[in-house]
């Protein structure tokens, strides 16, 4: 395992290095520090105030390619960030800048674990944004032609509008650009066709989403920033379609989430339709992949913000069907170490000794944890959502948790 990890680390430190140097050739002046911990790029040598670039997008992108096509695409990312740095620097008025808005939709967790989103971080510089179901997240963009700027609170204090205004004014210039018909892969089933950057951001036209034909209520996913699904949750034929198009997108560059979203009353709310149909299980699948990327996302932003005190925060773990019957994910709590555990299906207790080392004591289903120990476990205002540990359940209370039928499976992980 250490000789992968430490392979593919060499692997993101060869794409910074390569970063870099396609953006010095593409005019970048200054300092750029490579963040590991992060996979970011810092421009400047002071992290509070220095612009960040995520390097994650532009990584999946060029694994897409074929080998002799990378280059090229770093060189052309670099030049496009470059060309957007130089566009963004004198920001417009309002008025030339209202038709040029366009609303935002992102995995929630992008906007919860930006830098500014920690304890004691300047919120003024914070992306605007609001929550759409449990797992997705609206903002609002600035279009231009060389990328798409993030409008944060400074912005709107800048134009003298609140989030909302800008938000409802960027609506309306997306819904001008949606007058195309869906494309219809298979019956009740519809799939946005525009190809624009901006198909999954089409999830906030609801009265365009509400003119679709489905069987129940519509049910959306946005698997990846260009594409939109849209089918019935009483249409079990239609939803495996839907399963089938946002499995492939969910691997593309630019993923969102791979968790539905059901339309209720004019308001989304997550939807699992594996707990409906028994044979759509590649949901379940594609929500704990959804919900890894978060909480690794997560994790990433608190140990870099250096905001979680004495407290570990722990992983969230994925087991896939080769080492158990379905998909699960767990967590490690562990004795002695105050933690950060994620919400996971299961969690498995580990209890050191300087003598015998480390040993599993117990596994057992999130439910069953917290109604046996669930007085220990502290429920943090974050998102994703954690919880603070730090004492360690007694024998009498491992005994009762016991060990869970998938424990075996878990234990080889």
């Amino acid at each position: 395992m250490q000789a992968i990890l430490t392979s593919q680390d060499a692997k993101c430190r060869r794409f910074a290095n390569n970063m870099i140097a396609a953006l010095r050739q593409a005019g970048q002046k200054g300092s750029i520090h490579y963040e590991p911990s992060s996979f970011e790029l810092q421009f400047g040598d002071d992290p509070s105030t220095a612009k960040r670039m995520n390097l994650g997008n532009a990584f999946d992108l060029c694994c897409s390619l074929p080998l002799e096509q990378r280059q090229d695409a770093i060189s052309n990312y670099a030049k496009a960030m470059c060309a957007l740095d130089q566009e963004t620097k004198t920001k417009p008025s309002f008025d030339k800048a209202r038709d040029c808005l366009m609303p935002k939709i992102h995995a929630r967790s992008v906007y919860e674990n930006e830098p500014s989103s920690g304890a004691g971080a300047d919120k003024a510089t914070a992306s605007w944004h609001k929550p759409i179901g449990d797992h997705l997240a609206a903002g609002i963009g600035y279009d231009l032609p060389s990328g798409i700027m993030a409008i944060d609170n400074r912005d709107l204090a800048k134009w003298g509008v609140s989030g909302e205004e800008a938000f409802a004014i960027a609506c309306e210039n997306l819904r001008r650009r949606s007058t195309e018909p869906f494309d219809t892969p298979a019956p009740g089933v519809f799939v946005s066709p525009w190809n624009d950057d901006y198909g999954s951001s089409r999830l906030v036209l609801t009265d365009l989403i509400r003119d679709l034909e489905v069987k129940g209520n519509h049910v959306a996913i946005t698997p990846d920033r260009d594409t939109l699904i849209v089918t019935g949750s009483e249409d079990p034929v239609g939803l495996n379609a839907m399963l089938d198009i946002a499995k492939e997108a969910f691997e593309r560059p630019y993923p969102v989430s791979g968790i539905p979203v059901l339309l209720r009353d004019g308001k989304w709310e997550s939807f699992e339709p594996d707990k409906h149909y028994t044979d759509l299980e590649g949901f379940r699948t594609l929500r704990l992949q959804s919900l890894e990327s978060a909480c690794s996302q997560q994790k990433t932003a608190i140990e870099s913000r250096r905001d979680s005190g004495d407290e570990f925060v722990a992983s969230y773990f994925l087991v896939t069907p080769d080492r158990c019957e379905l998909p699960t994910s767990f967590t490690v709590w562990s004795s002695g170490i105050k933690s950060l555990l994620p919400r996971t299906e299961k969690i498995v207790f580990v209890r050191s000794d300087r003598v015998q080392g480390k040993e599993i004591v117990a596994c057992a289903d999130w439910e069953r944890v917290q109604n046996v120990v669930g007085d220990l476990m502290k429920p943090m205002d974050l998102y994703p959502q954690r919880f603070s540990v730090e004492k360690f359940p007694t024998d009498e209370q491992l005994k009762e948790l016991g060990f869970a039928p998938e424990f075996k499976g878990l234990a080889s992980r």
